[in-house]
């Protein structure tokens, strides 16, 4: 199908429709190189399988969501097999629209505009984009 990336959503700590916490917050040391050993594994078959680039998605209530987390992730994972998403839209360098989901579970009415205004933003920053 022409594919080049397959894009690698990690593990949520919150259900999607309740909101109701399904598994810790913060990974055990054993569930982090587990999780860590399985990203790489994951990224190698599909390079080595498929042909794919495989490219980590952080999201909101997974295990893998603040600053923090992505810069320790990609300190422990072979970056031969697991790739930044930003990363990747921008080294196609054209024109993009990308579409930015926002869960938000139980917020105020008024939080999404300025919210989705700040996400703007911090695209525009990465070189995503324009204001």
């Amino acid at each position: 199908m022409g594919a080049e990336y397959v894009v690698h959503l990690p593990p949520m700590f919150r259900d999607e429709k309740t909101g109701d916490y399904a598994d810790d917050r913060v990974l055990s040391a054993e569930a982090w190189n587990r999780y860590i050993a399985n990203a790489d594994r994951l990224g190698r078959i599909m390079k080595e399988d498929y042909g794919l680039k495989m490219v980590l998605h952080p999201h909101g209530d997974s295990h893998i969501e603040t600053p923090a987390d992505i810069d320790r992730v990609f300190q422990a994972t072979d970056p031969e097999y697991v790739g930044d998403l930003i990363e990747a839209l921008a080294d196609l360098d054209k024109e993009l629209y990308v579409v930015c989901e926002q869960d938000l579970y139980g917020s105020d009415k008024g939080f999404p505009l300025p919210n989705a205004v700040k996400t703007r933003e911090c695209l525009a920053s990465l070189g995503l984009g324009r204001l």
